[in-house]
C-alpha cells in the first residue's frame, strides 16, 4: 500500500512565490495554495484532499510600505535561482 502523501496550505500574497513553493515541494507534499486560508483550502479539496496536515504561512513584511515590483523580482530571484 503506498504511503499516503502529506498535505499543506500554503498562504502568500505573491501569485509568484504560490508557484514557486508548489514547484519546489510538489512532489513531497500535495499542496493547496492560496492568497488567504479559504483560496488554499479550495485549492487543497480540489486535488481531492480534505484534510491539512501544515499551514505556512507567508511572514515577510517589508519594512516601509510595501514592496516595489523590482524589490518582488529581487526576493523572488534569491529563492530560485534557475
Amino acid at each position: 500500500m503506498p504511503k499516503r502523501k502529506p498535505s499543506l496550505c500554503f498562504i502568500d500574497d505573491d501569485p509568484n512565490e504560490l508557484a514557486r513553493f508548489k514547484k519546489a515541494v510538489g512532489r513531497a507534499f500535495i499542496v493547496g495554495s492560496g492568497t488567504s486560508v479559504s483560496e488554499a483550502l479550495k485549492d487543497l479539496k480540489a486535488q481531492g484532499r480534505r484534510t491539512v496536515d501544515l499551514f505556512i504561512l507567508d511572514m515577510y513584511f517589508p519594512t516601509r510600505g510595501l514592496n516595489s515590483p523590482a524589490e518582488l523580482l529581487d526576493l523572488g530571484a534569491a529563492w530560485d535561482p534557475s
